[in-house]
């Protein structure tokens, strides 16, 4: 009978994917319960296999004692909420909770995304004996004095040690009020309490330089990327393990637009004539008609326009934008919009990927081969970094969004389709990874953090 592990990741689509990305190379030894929050969330579990656990949005220790009360219909005045905070409501809630869900499973492992870090504290209360895992579906989140952090883009601040980083009550640091103070007081010591009570703070001390979230130093963080992809493996603490790329090259593409295979077989014959291939993605940050993306779009339609060699280019772009674009202006032959493609076989056959600079994105490129151009959109978390690494190790170029025109974007597509260096870069880059991290290689990191696990 196979052992259980438990998967708890953050509420985002970008990362619950990649962690079912990881499930995925385990389900042959163990068998995978996964806890989520959304429906649609559970759509992409259920799409990988596996059958996901409905869980309430109010998460341990990160102020959500507000819409928690709201939800019950219970009063939510300044008042409630401190107190509800001092009394630590949504720690005794879930505990309730998760006893009632996944008690009868026994996990030999629990692996949480680090933006759920905090869920911590009611997991191991329940399951004290259990080994924790946390799992980083981004590079590394910490400051290291000499190197960029995850977020930024340039090496200007790599020897800066004012960079802002997690610090207790962090959550509450834009209120500058005496109601943020007092927020921040009563914060400090709801923490305080959980540590306490979960026994996570004995032998395990919050780390000091992480830059978006509590983690511990004695709980083992995997990432789900090769090592050789940071800027330097000095970037590497004790306590972390990367795992490769960690792709699933059998994953279904949920939404796939109909028709597009049909489509997409007759564009190959046009490949076969020297026709180059473009894949433009830009991720599930952006929904609606951002008009600086909406500008961004435009530059890069207009400099398409300026290319004198036979180029194809594939869109997945969310409806709304689209349907903006097309009412802005009127598309090139050789310009095609969908709201959603099967990335990985695009990948396979594409000469170029212009993309927001995702690491899933990024990872995919790399086994695929393809060489990127980058222009992050989401200018707080990591596509910055990732594209800063992208442009370090020769994989691609990278541009600024909102400050590139037309030229300088359509001199960086011509530049990556016609160097051969970016090519050969980026496919002796992904075979020195193969070797590196082999298929066997995920699972046997895995087995032995459990292993090695000490009770707290």
């Amino acid at each position: 009978m196979k052992k259980s592990l438990l998967f708890y990741p953050a509420n985002i689509q970008s990362h619950v994917i990649p962690a079912m990305n990881l499930a995925v190379q385990l389900k042959d030894k163990y068998e995978i319960h996964v806890l989520v929050m959304d429906e649609k969330l559970a759509d992409i579990v259920r799409s990988h296999g596996f059958c996901p656990i409905m869980i309430s949005p109010f998460k341990v220790g990160i102020g959500h004692e507000a819409g928690y009360l709201k939800e019950k219909g219970r009063k939510y005045t300044l008042w409630h909420i401190l107190l509800a905070m001092r009394k630590n409501v949504l720690f005794q809630n879930r505990i309730i909770e998760l006893h009632h869900l996944v008690h009868h499973l026994n996990p030999v492992g629990i692996i949480v995304d680090i933006f759920n870090s905090t869920e911590l504290f009611p997991l191991h209360h329940i399951f004290p004996q259990t080994s924790l895992i946390c799992f980083n579906p981004m590079l590394s989140t910490y400051k290291v004095d000499g190197f960029p952090t995850v977020s930024e883009r340039s090496w200007s601040t790599a020897n800066t040690k004012d960079y802002k980083i997690h610090q207790k009550g962090q959550i509450f640091q834009g209120w500058t009020t005496w109601i943020g103070s007092l927020f921040r007081w009563v914060y400090a010591n709801q923490l305080k309490k959980l540590l306490a009570h979960s026994k996570l703070g004995e032998r395990n001390r919050m780390t000091e330089n992480a830059t978006y979230t509590i983690l511990f130093d004695n709980i083992p963080e995997v990432l789900l990327a090769p090592l050789e992809l940071e800027l330097s493996p000095k970037i590497k603490l004790p306590s972390q393990h990367y795992l490769g790329l960690c792709l699933n090259k059998d994953r279904v593409d949920l939404g796939v637009d109909e028709g597009f295979q049909e489509w997409f077989q007759r564009l190959l014959h046009k490949k076969k004539e020297d026709v180059k291939i473009i894949y433009c993605s830009f991720g599930t940050f952006y929904v609606d008609s951002n008009p600086m993306v909406l500008q961004f779009l435009n530059h890069l339609l207009t400099a398409i326009e300026q290319l004198t060699i036979p180029v194809e280019f594939i869109f997945s772009i969310k409806t709304q934008i689209k349907q903006t674009l097309l009412y802005q202006r009127r598309l090139a032959p050789n310009v095609h919009f969908f709201a959603k493609v099967p990335q990985l076989q695009v990948l396979e056959n594409a000469d170029l990927h212009i993309t927001h600079g995702g690491l899933g994105s990024i990872k995919e490129s790399i086994y695929y081969e393809v060489p990127m151009l980058v222009y992050p959109l989401d200018l707080v978390y990591d596509q910055n970094g990732n594209g800063l690494k992208v442009e370090h190790h020769g994989l691609g170029l990278r541009g600024v969004f909102n400050q590139d025109k037309p030229s300088q974007i359509t001199e960086k597509i011509v530049m990556l389709l016609e160097d051969r260096i970016f090519r050969e870069t980026i496919e002796k880059f992904n075979h020195d990874i193969q070797v590196k991290y082999p298929g066997d290689f995920i699972t046997n990191t895995i087995d032995k953090l459990i292993s090695q696990h000490e009770s707290i």
